[in-house]
């Protein structure tokens, strides 16, 4: 996600930003794709960011040994334990935010995509309605991108309020 995935879309995001402002009039509404594209490049750099930050947290046991001497290890064990524990927090942290960055920047590109494809009032016959198609596709991908990130974590939190309400006198 962060390593190759992010890096590329936000690329694409950049590139489709210069193709707008070069192409405006031939556009519907050219200020709310730059925006959402906007939102896109910077999500997907936020991506990238935070999961560059969270990598640096995240490491195992045998990962302490090779950075150890095997005597600092048995002398160290309590506090190296407890800083890994320290750093998987972390990870997790980051690791959330690389994945809040990414859905971000995927339901954003979707939304300014499928706003580009939307015809111009000089759009009409097949070329308006194939237009409004595609534009829908793409919306409809965004929407669906949207509640895939949003309805999951919301289900989540419902379920441990109706928990902690259970155990309430």
């Amino acid at each position: 996600m962060s390593n190759v995935a992010a890096p590329l879309l936000a690329g694409f995001s950049v590139s489709t930003i210069g193709i707008v402002l070069t192409a405006e009039q031939s556009l519907r509404w050219p200020g709310p794709i730059l925006v959402a594209l906007t939102v896109a490049a910077a999500a997907f750099v936020m991506c990238v960011q935070c999961g560059f930050h969270a990598r640096r947290h995240l490491y195992s046991p045998a990962d302490l040994s090779g950075w150890w001497a095997e005597e600092d290890l048995r002398a160290h064990a309590a506090e190296l334990e407890e800083e890994q524990r320290r750093d998987y927090a972390v990870w997790a942290h980051w690791t959330l935010w690389t994945r809040r960055c990414y859905s971000t920047g995927i339901v954003a590109l979707w939304f300014g995509v499928g706003t580009a494809l939307c015809p111009t009032p000089a759009d009409h016959g097949s070329t308006g309605v194939l237009r409004w198609a595609a534009a829908s596709i793409a919306l409809g991908t965004g929407v669906g991108e949207l509640c895939w990130g949003v309805v999951p974590a919301w289900r989540r939190r419902r379920r441990r309020a109706r928990i902690l309400a259970g155990r309430r006198p």
